[in-house]
């Protein structure tokens, strides 16, 4: 089955369980990074020590220096977690200006 095939099969399927289509959902939300819950739950560490906001992230911009959160060779995911890079990260995810990884997330399916 194609992907688009699948999105049209799954939105038909909602609408008979009177749910609203995922593309329609997200197409009415001007700020649909902002339901992203992931800096608050989760992080990915990469093989090298580096702290990103997700798994996505990597693949999602071409600044990948730019999504780095921290690095564990450095300090301790604690320190990180609760710093004021990742802080700053979170506020933005909340605001009209997130990262252009998250502006540009599948957030439909990476919530």
């Amino acid at each position: 089955m194609r992907p688009h095939s699948l999105t049209k099969g799954t939105n038909r399927l909602g609408e008979r369980l009177g749910l609203l289509g995922l593309d329609r959902l997200l197409a009415d939300d001007p700020r649909p990074w902002s339901r992203c819950r992931r800096p608050w739950t989760s992080s990915y560490v990469t093989a090298h020590g580096k702290v990103l906001p997700c798994c996505i992230a990597p693949f999602a911009h071409q600044d990948f220096q730019g999504m780095v959160l921290g690095d564990l060779k450095e300090h301790s995911l604690d320190e990180i977690w609760n710093g004021e890079t990742y802080q700053h990260f979170r506020e933005r995810l909340q605001g009209d200006d997130p990262h252009p990884c998250c502006r540009t997330c599948g957030v439909g399916w990476s919530l």
